[in-house]
């Protein structure tokens, strides 16, 4: 059942980066756009996109609002990209919608990419669903993104860095340019950004626009508990909780939505004896967060660092800003997109190679001492393999 789908999709490249609109829309229209039926609250960003997104579908949930959340990549489920009220799209009706979408393709004589084309199912489910929200993250940049065919009244990025150089420009206000493009005509805008080049690009589009900026701090998330670490969720919080007060929802509901927001691999603690943490870190700027969460919530603790990059990030800029905590360091790499360890090894400068995933961390786990902490980051990929490796993740 449903073969034809899954050879559609399994025939993709999941790391195609084909940006524009004119694909989804004619599919999408070939489908009766259900995306102009869908109430959308939309997130870009270099970082924090994925944990702002279930801050805020959390929040909207516990208000007791049906909400649709979208998020990529996945960490081993690419069902796990599809969710309502927390839960994933269910097997029978994914392939179903990637039945449709391929026959719509083959109708409009469109090839859409990988990520086109669940985004597509996301839509159609949400549609379908009828949810009173769908949060939607960006794939990447913003302006050319598929998502950015959705309908929304909130729009929220992040924060800027550079990322995707050689699609979204070399410098910070040409990426910010690209992520201001998510912004839509009369729009609550929120940020966290602080950099005033990059607020002075929001500004311009929202008085283009006529939407509404709302620039926040992790000071307007300090009166609520998170349930996820780190000093830098505070501004993903706040982004959170200015969107969710948007739209008229108490404080009570956002307490309680940010208190009981998980999002896996995100500072996630994943093992005691010796302490093990594991981070989706995958640029210099996420890498840098999550040295300074390191620091912040184990200080003078001996750090033993698992670590593999996919072949198209910014390996030395990764590399270089965790390594030098580590007093061992394991290289490593993803079966999917890893870059070769022999290469990673030679921009880390120190590290024992092991070739994959699972006999890394367990390496790892067994050489730590009692006073380390064993830290597994770098990518989804590794990350996803490590929970597996450590029994806290199916690969359903």
């Amino acid at each position: 059942m449903h073969e034809d789908a899954r050879r559609y999709l399994e025939g993709k490249k999941e790391s195609e980066m084909l940006l524009g609109l004119d694909r989804i829309s004619a599919v999408l229209g070939a489908l009766g756009n259900p995306q102009e039926r869908v109430n959308a609250i939309h997130i870009a960003g270099t970082n924090g996109k994925g944990s702002t997104c279930a801050f805020i579908a959390r929040i909207l949930t516990e208000a007791g609002l049906k909400t649709g959340l979208y998020t990529s990549p996945h960490l081993l489920d690419l069902k796990e990209r599809v969710r309502i009220n927390g839960g994933k799209i269910n097997e029978g009706d994914f392939w179903g919608l990637v039945e449709g979408v391929r026959n719509a393709s083959e109708k409009t004589k469109t090839q859409l990419t990988y990520f086109e084309i669940l985004t597509a199912v996301a839509f159609l489910h949400f549609e379908r669903e009828k949810v009173d929200y769908a949060v939607m993250e960006v794939g990447m940049g913003g302006r050319l993104d598929a998502t950015n065919v959705c309908r929304a009244g909130v729009a929220v990025i992040t924060n800027i860095g550079i990322e995707h150089a050689e699609h979204l420009g070399n410098s910070l206000e040409k990426i910010a340019g690209e992520k201001a493009g998510i912004i839509k005509e009369g729009q609550i805008v929120v940020t966290s950004e602080t950099n005033e080049t990059v607020l002075d690009v929001f500004r311009e589009k929202c008085r283009e626009k006529n939407s509404k900026l709302v620039v926040v701090s992790g000071d307007d998330a300090n009166r609520f508990a998170l349930g996820m670490k780190g000093g830098h969720q505070k501004l993903n919080a706040a982004c959170a909780v200015a969107a969710a007060k948007e739209l008229g929802i108490g404080n009570d509901k956002i307490a309680k939505g940010l208190k009981e927001t998980k999002v896996r691999g995100r500072f996630e603690a994943a093992g005691e004896n010796p302490i093990v943490v594991v981070d989706i870190a995958h640029n210099p700027a996420g890498m840098g967060t999550v040295a300074e969460a390191v620091k912040e919530n184990y200080p003078g603790k001996r750090i033993t660092l698992v670590i593999g990059v996919s072949s198209d990030k910014d390996a030395k800029g990764i590399v270089q800003e965790i390594v030098h905590l580590a007093s061992e360091v394991y290289i490593t790499k993803a079966k999917y997109r890893g870059m070769e360890t022999g290469t990673l090894r030679e921009i880390a400068g120190k590290g024992t190679v092991v070739e994959d995933v699972e006999t890394a961390v367990k390496k790892a786990i067994a050489s730590a001492k009692e006073d380390s902490v064993v830290l597994v980051t770098g990518s989804n990929f590794v990350v996803g393999e490590a929970l597996r490796a450590l029994g806290l993740i199916s690969g359903a």
